[in-house]
């Protein structure tokens, strides 16, 4: 396995990359002007992403043999947590009165750009502040999962009741 410092590199790049594409969903947004496409703003979107994604390959293409164990490790957390961040922060709306803003850029400026930001600047925070010994590694794994448990058990809980309050009618 690498060393802890490429490990803390390889999550903070994901967190990066989830800014860059936030950033990039906003400015697809953008290019439509005052009348938005929505075909023209899909497409610029979807060429970024093709475009980070040949980059991407190409690196991976040059580091496969020796990375693929925690590739697959941090592709499964990488799965689980998109699969349930969108679904959750897709019924935050504006309260303020309809504009543009609050029509087109809101949703992907509040809610994916600003998580994403605070994603990237809390893995940043794990690498540069250490909390723990390496003598204290296991038993800070094990309070991250219980409290992890707790924390998904709560969430199951209160999930229907915020849906319930924030569904769109």
């Amino acid at each position: 396995m690498f060393p802890d410092s490429c490990m803390t590199s390889w999550i903070s790049g994901q967190a990066l990359a989830g800014v860059l594409s936030s950033l990039a969903r906003i400015a697809s947004l953008g290019v439509g002007g005052e009348e938005m496409d929505p075909a023209l703003s899909g497409l610029i979107y979807f060429l970024l992403a093709d475009a980070f994604l040949l980059v991407t390959i190409a690196g991976y293409a040059a580091l496969r043999k020796s990375i693929w164990p925690m590739g697959t490790t941090q592709a499964v957390t990488l799965c689980i947590t998109i699969s349930v961040f969108p679904a959750v922060v897709v019924y935050i709306t504006s309260s303020l009165p309809e504009s543009r803003w609050t029509q087109v850029f809101f949703q992907p400026t509040i809610t994916f750009l600003l998580f994403n930001f605070g994603d990237f600047v809390g893995r940043e925070m794990s690498r540069l502040v250490k909390f723990l010994s390496p003598c204290e590694y296991e038993m800070g794994g094990g309070i991250m999962v219980a409290l992890s448990g707790i924390g998904v058990i709560m969430g199951s809980l209160v999930s229907p009741a915020l849906v319930k309050l924030w569904a769109p009618v």
